[in-house]
């Protein structure tokens, strides 16, 4: 089942399974690592339309996604917390 990435609940892994925007900010977050067959997980999810905190790998980014749409699988269920993650 595919959803955009706007709607990805939080400490779950995603497959990128579409990026679409021709745009510099488009372009932009493909540059980020946001590309088909990217694994993420969303981290963080600002209110209001906010920025989206994700990890891909190892490295944890901040992206807005504006007119960008980007649409997600998820991949497994994360039933333990990410290693390395401080509570």
């Amino acid at each position: 089942m595919t959803i955009p990435l706007q709607m990805a609940q939080t400490g779950r892994m995603y497959k990128v399974v579409t990026v679409s925007g021709t745009d510099v900010q488009a372009q932009r977050i493909r540059e980020l690592g946001v590309v088909l067959g990217a694994e993420l997980i969303v981290l963080r999810r600002h209110p209001f339309g906010g920025p989206l905190e994700i990890q891909l790998a190892t490295r944890k980014i901040g992206i807005r996604l504006g007119s960008v749409h980007v649409v997600v699988e998820p991949v497994a269920e994360n039933p333990e917390p990410l290693q390395g993650s401080v509570h």
